[in-house]
């Protein structure tokens, strides 16, 4: 679960540096970003956003407060391969859909094979984040240019203006999901 050194997130081929409200360098690593839960509470996914790989653990191990921390990190699974990403959602069938960041995608990991494929791109698409359903059972995400790049830094005309999409997705999810 350790974000891989020197995996730069790039975009149209140029290296994008996070950064802070106030200008400077967010952590280069970015966390565990994304994470969500399932629709049942059961499974927590997470991953580096730095990372190609995203994890799960069942939150009942989360919640046993007598579990050394060793045993819980051994109780974490490898779930599938993803593309650098800030978020994720999870629909009524477990499927994951992913903001790959490079791609200027929405992905989806499907929850039977577990296998990575790009369910929607467009220029636009750049940073795209806040994966979420709505009462119409349609993800809707947004973009967010300004956060990855320094300020007053020009970014490409998709880039400048931020977006709010919403996309028919292979089955539905929970509001908020």
């Amino acid at each position: 679960m350790v974000p891989v050194p020197g995996l730069d997130l790039l975009i149209d081929g140029k290296k994008i540096q996070t950064r802070r409200l106030d200008g400077t360098p967010a952590d280069p690593d970015g966390g565990v970003r994304p994470i969500a839960l399932d629709r049942r509470n059961e499974w927590l996914y997470f991953g580096p956003m730095r990372s190609l790989k995203l994890y799960r653990i069942k939150t009942e191990h989360l919640r046993n407060a007598a579990l050394p921390p060793e045993k819980l990190a051994g109780l974490v699974e490898e779930y599938s391969a993803k593309p650098l990403c800030s978020g994720i959602s999870l629909d009524s069938k477990g499927n994951v859909y992913v903001s790959d960041l490079p791609g200027k995608a929405i992905g989806l990991i499907a929850a039977g094979t577990r296998q990575y494929r790009v369910l929607a791109t467009d220029p636009r698409f750049f940073w795209p984040d806040g994966l979420c359903f709505g009462t119409d059972g349609r993800l809707y995400f947004f973009t967010s240019a300004r956060r990855a790049v320094p300020r007053g830094a020009k970014l490409p005309p998709e880039a400048e203006t931020n977006y709010l999409f919403k996309l028919q997705t292979p089955a539905s999810g929970r509001l908020g999901d």
